[in-house]
C-alpha cells in the first residue's frame, strides 16, 4: 500500500519538500531575530532523528528475522522438516518439496522484511517532517516575542515591515501543515489498516498454531517494534498541535495596544490564522486521529480483543 502510495503522492510529495526548501531559505533571510536559533534546533532535530533512525533500524531489520527463521529450526528439531512456513499461505504447487520449500521460506521472510522496512523508511520521513515543523512553529514564537518588545520602541515603519515579513512566513507554514496533513492522511488510513491486520494475525497464529518460543519472541517483538513506531508518530503530531497553541498565546501576550491603528489590524489578522487548531486527522474522521488519546484507545482496544480471543479459545478447546 506504502508503495502504491508513493506512486500516486510523487509529485505532490517533490513539491512539498520543495517548499520546506524554500521556508528554510525565507527564514534565514528574513529581517527577523532569531536565526541562528532557528539553524541550531533544525540541526539538533536532524540529528536526533539520524540517531533514532540507527537504533531503531536494527530492531525493525531482525524482528521478522527471529519470526521466521526459528519455524524450519523447530520443525527440523521435531524431525519434520519442511512441514511448516512461517507464513501459511496455500500455493499451486507443492512448496513442501526439497528446494521449492528453501526458496518459499526465503521469499516469504524477504517479503515481510521489505514491507517492514519500506514501512519504517516512511515512519522516519514522516516522523522528520513533523519535527521540523515544529522547528518552524518555535521560531515564529521565538520571534513574535522579540518582535512584541520592539512595539512602542521602534518606528511604525520598522515595526509594519518586520509584522509583513512573519505573516507572509506563517501564511507559508499555514500551507504547509495544510498540504502535510492532506498528504498525511491516507498514510494514517494505512498505519491503522496495517496495525488492525497485524493484531489480527498475530492472535489468529497464537490460538491456531502451536508457536515454539523463539517464534513468540519475534511475533511479539515485531508488534512491540510497530507499536513504538506508531506511538512515536501520535507523541511528535501532539507536539506540532501543542507549539501551535503556544504561537497562538505568544501572538495574544504581545502588547499589541503600543502600535498604531495599521499595525494593530495585521497583529489582529495574525491572530486569526494562529488561533485555527492544527489538527491531524485523515479526512476529519475523529476515530482516524494520530495522538496520545487515540494511541491509548488502540492499545485498550487490542487487549480487549486479544482477552476475547483467548477466552473464545479456550471455550473452543
Amino acid at each position: 500500500m506504502l508503495t502504491l502510495y508513493y506512486m500516486l503522492f510523487k509529485e505532490r510529495l517533490k513539491m512539498f519538500s520543495e517548499n520546506c526548501n524554500a521556508l528554510n531559505y525565507n527564514i534565514m533571510n528574513a529581517e527577523l531575530d532569531h536565526s541562528d536559533f532557528f539553524k541550531d534546533t533544525y540541526l539538533q532535530v536532524s540529528n536526533s532523528n539520524n540517531k533514532f533512525t540507527r537504533n531503531v533500524l536494527f530492531f525493525v531489520f531482525w524482528t521478522p528475522v527471529i519470526y521466521c527463521v526459528p519455524t524450519p529450526i523447530i520443525d527440523l528439531c521435531n524431525g519434520e522438516y519442511r512441514r511448516h512456513h512461517p507464513l501459511t499461505i496455500s500455493y499451486p504447487y507443492d512448496d513442501h518439496s526439497p528446494g521449492i520449500y528453501e526458496i518459499t521460506f526465503f521469499l516469504q521472510m524477504l517479503g515481510i522484511l521489505y514491507g517492514d522496512m519500506k514501512k519504517f523508511a516512511n515512519d522516519c520521513f514522516f516522523l522528520t517532517v513533523f519535527r521540523i515543523h515544529t522547528v518552524y512553529l518555535k521560531y515564529l514564537s521565538a520571534s513574535m516575542r522579540s518582535l512584541g518588545k520592539e512595539f512602542g520602541k521602534y518606528d511604525d515603519a520598522v515595526v509594519k515591515r518586520k509584522l509583513i515579513t512573519w505573516l507572509k512566513l506563517h501564511d507559508n507554514l499555514v500551507r504547509n501543515v495544510s498540504e502535510l496533513i492532506s498528504l498525511y492522511a491516507p498514510v494514517i488510513c494505512i498505519y491503522y489498516a496495517n496495525l488492525i491486520c497485524m493484531v489480527v494475525f498475530g492472535i489468529f497464529t497464537q490460538i491456531k498454531h502451536e508457536s515454539g518460543s523463539l517464534e513468540s519472541i519475534g511475533l511479539s517483538a515485531f508488534c512491540f517494534v510497530n507499536l513504538f513506531q506508531l506511538y512515536m508518530q501520535c507523541s511528535t503530531n501532539e507536539e506540532v498541535g501543542a507549539e501551535a497553541n503556544k504561537l497562538a498565546s505568544e501572538i495574544y501576550n504581545t502588547p499589541w495596544y503600543e502600535v498604531n491603528k495599521t499595525n494593530k489590524d495585521i497583529i489582529r489578522l495574525i491572530q486569526r490564522m494562529a488561533n485555527r487548531p492544527v489538527d491531524i486527522t485523515a479526512y476529519r474522521a475523529p476515530t482516524l486521529r494520530l495522538n496520545k488519546e487515540s494511541f491509548l484507545a488502540f492499545i485498550t482496544s487490542t487487549i480487549t480483543a486479544v482477552v476475547a480471543f483467548s477466552k473464545m479459545s479456550e471455550i473452543h478447546q
